[in-house]
């Protein structure tokens, strides 16, 4: 009898407790959710702000969708992605203030970007390939407990407080930052190392980098910062130095007082810019001011301070007008800054060994190395399609090493093109110098050829222009003419199960073609008078990778005018190779 008394009360108490239980699985997943979804002030799901710079070509993917080209700033989300072509850059920044400037040729995609009430927000960037430069507000300006994290395929990095710094996929420059340094994890593994201010940390390729990572630590080159990328992306963010600012009587100085409607701090009046876009910012008075306006655009407000990055045309002199703006539409104040671009382009370089501009230069080296000279003004240096990592600006000399082992010297004709860059990004005319390789028993001269001049031959293909960001962008002239006809006829293939590293893309070249270009690097071994061309997309190589590969293919005539442009798409899924 008590046992059965017992289990009628066990059976009349279970519809309770699963009343009880249920009841707190959905209040638990019901916070969850309103959590995620950043209702009731919890998490706020942040947009981050993509700026395209005008140079060359951004795009974006929204959500995993399709790559649209983006002319315009643009809001994105965590999923979204960004990519720049060849001469493109663009700059992210996030709501904590944190500012990104990718490098051309850069794909990042957005992580993560929650800001949270109360907890720890969390910035997360992912970059899969290409480079950029990032920097971290002050803890004053967004006080609040929060992760930055940047990751690459090889690298993962978290970014402290006030940090100014260089990723790209297998190295981390650190210019700036608060504390100790940046904790470095390796992708997929648990070493990790400490990288301080103005230390270096670079992990070379195709090796396994497993026990002392303070082996791949090194102090950082002076020289590094005057790189003409970074001193843009440094001025473009008003980063005055890499020494750590405190925050005192001035800054504070910079909130106005009831009585200042408008004050704008960045740009000054009559500053020099570089680049393409300029940041503005200043403060306003937040009890009378509803919005405020920079050349008819509206700026981020926060708190009295506000900010923005404009757009400016190649003038020398461009005027920035910011109105404050009542709620009523009346316009309370009014502040106008007036910077200046040079808009010269530097002098060319010149060559001096083996030979000097213009000559010809003959001999059975292999490996040789070329001298030459240039201004002042110059920050960089082109030789043919490779940017010299080693130029020091000022210096007034550069030297490049053609070398047949490198891939950049060959048996026969070499011609070799120099060009200046400056701080503007401008590029000079271009210098050329001819050198010809003989293979062992030719006869070579061992010196500059008597009465040859690149001046008198006709010109050569490898004199063409390298850069497709200076070439007329006009409506194609002859529109559907330029096609693929491997690995799959038309504008896309897809390659499942494959066993090969690389595709050979192919294709007919419309007639008058003189150039073919492919995500703005120009064929060399393409020849006008064979009429079809051909692209390897390899993983080596760094021109294929898994998922969607899309090739921007472009034919262009003899004055550089495009005839017709197509993009054709690899969907590209190798086998898993075991070991």
């Amino acid at each position: 009898y008590y046992v059965e008394q017992k289990r009628k009360r066990t059976a009349a108490l279970k519809p309770v407790i699963a009343v009880v239980i249920v009841g707190a699985l959905v209040l638990f997943s019901g916070k969850w959710i309103v959590a995620q979804l950043g209702f009731g002030g919890a998490v706020q799901r942040a947009a981050v702000l993509m700026s395209p710079e005008e140079r060359g070509t951004t795009r974006v993917s929204l959500d995993g969708g399709e790559w649209k080209r983006a002319d315009q700033a643009i809001k994105l989300y965590p999923g979204d992605r960004v990519e720049t072509n060849a001469g493109a850059h663009a700059s992210l920044s996030f709501f904590d203030g944190t500012y990104a400037r990718l490098d051309e040729q850069t794909t990042v995609h957005i992580v993560e970007s929650k800001k949270r009430v109360e907890g720890i927000s969390e910035v997360s960037l992912h970059m899969d390939q290409g480079s950029m430069w990032i920097a971290s507000p002050s803890s004053s300006v967004f006080p609040g407990q929060i992760e930055r994290i940047i990751s690459t395929p090889f690298i993962q990095t978290d970014l402290l407080a006030k940090t100014e710094a260089v990723i790209n996929q297998n190295a981390l420059m650190l210019f700036d930052g608060d504390g100790v340094g940046s904790t470095v994890r390796l992708a997929g593994k648990k070493s990790s190392i400490i990288v301080g201010e103005g230390q270096r940390l670079f992990l070379p390729e195709g090796k396994a980098h497993e026990e002392n990572l303070y082996a791949y630590r090194s102090a950082l080159d002076p020289r590094a910062i005057l790189s003409p990328f970074i001193e843009t992306s440094r001025t473009q963010f008003n980063v005055e130095s890499p020494e750590p600012r405190e925050i005192g009587e001035e800054e504070e100085e910079k909130k106005p007082s009831n009585g200042l409607t408008l004050s704008v701090i960045a740009p000054l009046d009559e500053q020099e810019v570089f680049g393409n876009s300029v940041v503005v910012e200043g403060t306003y008075n937040a009890d009378t001011v509803e919005n405020v306006l920079i050349n008819g655009y509206g700026a981020e407000l926060s708190g009295g301070e506000f900010t923005i990055e404009v757009a400016i045309p190649d003038d020398e002199e461009v005027l920035i007008t910011t109105e404050a703006i009542a709620s009523n539409g009346d316009v309370l104040d009014k502040v106008q800054r007036t910077v200046r671009k040079n808009l010269t382009p530097p002098e060319s370089p010149t060559f001096v060994l083996p030979a000097k501009d213009g000559e010809v230069f003959e001999t059975h080296q292999g490996k040789l190395q070329i001298i030459g000279e240039v201004g002042d003004d110059a920050v960089g240096i082109i030789v043919n399609d490779y940017r010299l990592q080693l130029f020091t600006p000022g210096s007034g000399e550069w030297k490049y090493l053609a070398n047949v082992d490198y891939d950049n010297y060959q048996y026969g004709r070499n011609v070799f093109t120099a060009v200046a860059i400056n701080k503007a990004g401008l590029k000079s005319d271009p210098a050329t110098m001819t050198i010809i390789l003989k293979r062992e028993g030719e006869e070579a001269s061992e010196g500059v050829l008597n009465g040859e001049s690149d001046d008198t031959e006709e010109p050569s293909e490898d004199s063409a222009p390298t850069n497709e960001a200076t070439l007329p962008n006009n409506v194609p002239l002859l529109p559907g003419t330029l096609s693929v006809s491997a690995p799959s006829v038309g504008t896309e293939h897809t390659a499942v199960g494959m066993d090969e590293s690389d595709l050979l893309i192919e294709g007919l070249a419309p007639e008058g073609t003189h150039t073919i270009w492919v995500n703005g690097y120009r064929l060399r071994l393409f020849e006008p008078a064979k009429g079809f061309w051909n692209y390897i997309a390899s993983i080596e190589l760094g021109t294929l990778k898994r998922g969607r590969n899309e090739y921007s293919i472009t034919a262009r005539n003899a004055e550089n005018q495009i005839i017709d442009t197509m993009t054709y798409v690899i969907n590209f899924d190798p086998v898993e190779r075991e070991g």
